[in-house]
């Protein structure tokens, strides 16, 4: 029996370990079997790494499409936050008390978006600053007016308090911290009570 190199085509004898003519080794039949089943063994372990992969990929799409879908996507707007002086009640009953109070306040739209829209689920705090001093913290309410929810707090103090900005905070139901906006506060004329 003969074998034929199958680089050249030339003819050798059956228990020739090279080609006579180009050289070329030749594999022995259980040499062939084990480089057989290895090269299988490493196609299989190719691909059982590929599909791993591509599992890991598809598992991670999955959850951040699930993040984002769940995620509170939170806008505060139209903020408005002002101050201004009233009479205090007595004035109405007794005209010569000219007793004042200095009324500050802050509102403004909120919009809630992502899986949980239930403002029950969410509560606001304001924070009034002069410069980096903190003058007054307040609760802030939340509440839907004919579809569109609002945020707002205010408070009243005895005497007047210079306020140049405001830190509105929403916090969800765990009492994370889901938004924060810093704005500018506009002092009203304390010096001519409504």
């Amino acid at each position: 029996m003969t074998k034929i190199c199958p680089e050249c085509g030339c003819e050798q004898k059956d228990k020739a370990k090279f080609c006579s003519k180009c050289g070329v080794p030749f594999k022995s039949t259980s040499n062939t079997k084990e480089i057989e089943k290895q090269e299988n063994t490493l196609g299989n372990k190719k691909r059982m790494a590929l599909i791993t992969i591509l599992i890991i990929i598809i598992a991670l799409i999955i959850a951040v499409t699930a993040i984002s879908l769940t995620a509170e996507k939170i806008t505060i707007s139209n903020i408005e936050a002002s101050s201004f002086a009233v009479y205090t009640e007595d004035t109405f009953t007794d005209p010569f008390d000219s007793s004042i109070d200095y009324f500050y306040y802050v509102d403004a739209i909120i919009e809630i978006e992502g899986f949980n829209k239930d403002i029950s689920q969410y509560s606001g705090n304001a924070t009034f600053y002069n410069g980096n001093t903190k003058v007054k913290s307040i609760p802030l309410l939340i509440e839907d007016y004919y579809g569109t929810t609002y945020i707002s707090g205010d408070f009243t103090l005895n005497s007047v308090y210079d306020v140049d900005n405001v830190k509105i905070d929403v916090y969800n139901s765990d009492g994370k911290l889901v938004k924060s906006v810093n704005t500018t506060f506009t002092m009203g004329d304390m010096t001519n009570p409504i």
